[in-house]
């Protein structure tokens, strides 16, 4: 059953009082019209007031509208839906833009006031079969109506859409009939986006040759970024060009031979740092983890984690799966869904998952990284979520790190030198130097003396991650096995001991 089937059953059926989710508002009214033509269909906003939109409609409207510009009369939310009360016929239905923001407002005695105008309205709209339908991205209902109002989501176009309008679309540019493997391309970019958004890129992306697919996504990303919490960082790299870390590498090859390769990867940096604010007093980021655990378990989506040392390659991993896996790379922070009116924040990450479930289906990948397991450990049923398993990124041997400087010595195209002593330096800092080396034509050496390895820095704090690493069985991205602690180098000993 599709959303217009839903919502005609829930009118059959007597609801007076129906939330619409949709992220397109001029789509969603034209199709309810087209789906209720037995019915007086009316359209309510700020600007206009209550327009009629068929002609059983106008009728409507005209009834509920004093004189011939029904802004003067029923643009005002309160009276108008008085005046539907009185004057709406049997069978009505009154769609109405934004009404979240409208009961959002932060004067409690205004807020009230629009609360009870709404159910004021539910025995008799009952009874008359009579309808609001709310139209809103997300919407929480007060506590007031949750029970009195039932929720309906509208999808982003899918597949078969997208491929239809594809068609149509490329006949009306006069351009050749699109293949399979064009038509997939295009659904791949524009997944995610509402159809109008949609249209909108692909006409831009159409050449004389065909589409610029380069363009296209380049617009899919800017519609991305849009949303606060989501972002799509720079991302070329692929699993040969990360030095070491055979093992994980390994395992990210074999998820992308699984059955359930992902069409999303989608990285949660630094969570641990995330979770330890989730005890912020207006219950933002609660009600973040809820909803996201919740999409995780009625979607089927998997994740990994990555604990470990700061540069030591948790990152390129992930953005290494992404490009390997064909699909797109997004990087999410729930802290930026922060807005000034209450309510936005939580619509903000509602936004968030419905594009992420929209783009990948069922096929999304969460890659976790934390720097302190035992924050993660606070939340058990996250964990329980990111059934992939727990990887840990210890920091590069000596033995590890010569592929490392290898690869960026090439890269950067360093002439032939022996690289400086880097005891427990990552991958991040061997990259550091061999850039600032190429940049200011300096020996390696040279440049390494101005760099404060992540070892140095934490101090203590290196024990005791390998000492909870060890203690937890995780697995070691190197080797592929349990982790176990490796004994301290020589110089390491020297220091214990106070020996210079």
């Amino acid at each position: 059953m599709n959303y217009l089937e839903s919502i005609a059953a829930s009118l059959d059926r007597g609801y007076p009082f129906i939330a619409v989710t949709t992220q397109d508002y001029p789509e969603t009214v034209a199709a309810l019209v087209g789906a209720l033509q037995d019915r007086p269909v009316l359209h309510w906003d700020l600007p206009r007031g209550a327009v009629g939109l068929n002609e059983l409609g106008v009728e409507s409207s005209d009834a509920m509208n004093s004189s011939n510009e029904p802004a003067t009369t029923t643009s005002k939310f309160e009276e108008c839906l008085e005046r539907a009360l009185d004057l709406m016929p049997p069978r009505s239905v009154l769609i109405m833009d934004d009404v979240h923001l409208i009961l959002d407002n932060q004067d409690r005695v205004i807020r009230a006031h629009y609360i009870q105008a709404i159910r004021n309205c539910r025995e008799m709209f009952k009874s008359s079969e009579r309808c609001l339908i709310f139209l809103c991205p997300s919407i929480q209902l007060p506590l007031e109506l949750a029970n009195d109002v039932e929720i309906i989501d509208v999808p982003l176009p899918d597949v078969v859409r997208i491929n239809a309008r594809t068609e149509e679309l490329m006949e009306a540019a006069a351009l050749p009939k699109p293949d399979d493997a064009t038509k997939k391309r295009v659904a791949d970019a524009l997944l995610g986006l509402t159809a109008f958004a949609g249209e909108n890129a692909l006409v831009k992306s159409f050449r004389k040759t065909g589409i610029d697919f380069d363009d296209l996504m380049g617009r899919k990303k800017a519609y991305i970024r849009q949303i606060p919490c989501l972002s799509v960082p720079p991302s070329v790299s692929t699993f040969d060009q990360l030095g070491g870390l055979d093992a994980i590498k390994d395992y990210g090859r074999q998820i992308i031979a699984g059955k359930n390769k992902p069409r999303l990867v989608v990285l949660w940096d630094e969570v641990d740092k995330w979770i330890a604010s989730l005890g912020d007093s207006n219950g933002i980021n609660a009600d973040a983890l809820g909803q996201l655990l919740g999409a995780m378990e009625d979607n089927g989506w998997d994740g990994i984690t990555l604990p470990g040392f700061a540069g030591t390659g948790k990152t390129e991993w992930a953005k290494a799966l992404g490009n390997e896996a064909g699909g797109l790379f997004l990087q999410m922070d729930l802290g930026g869904a922060k807005g000034g009116i209450v309510g936005d924040s939580e619509r903000m990450v509602r936004q968030a998952i419905a594009m992420l479930k929209a783009m990948g289906g069922e096929k999304v990948l969460f890659v976790a990284t934390c720097n302190d397991m035992s924050i993660m450990q606070r939340k058990p049923e996250l964990l329980r979520r990111l059934a992939y398993g727990v990887h840990f990124y210890d920091l590069p041997t000596a033995d590890e790190q010569i592929p490392i400087w290898d690869l960026y010595i090439e890269r950067f195209g360093i002439p032939d030198q022996t690289p400086p002593p880097c005891e427990g330096w990552t991958g991040a800092e061997i990259k550091k130097v061999c850039k600032l080396a190429d940049e200011f034509g300096k020996p390696l050496a040279e440049v390494a003396a101005h760099i404060t390895p992540v070892v140095t820095t934490m101090g203590d704090g290196v024990n005791a991650l390998r000492d909870q690493a060890a203690k937890g069985s995780w697995i070691s991205a190197k080797t592929g096995n349990p982790y176990t602690k490796r004994p301290p180098t020589a110089n390491a000993v020297r220091k214990m001991k106070g020996i210079q």
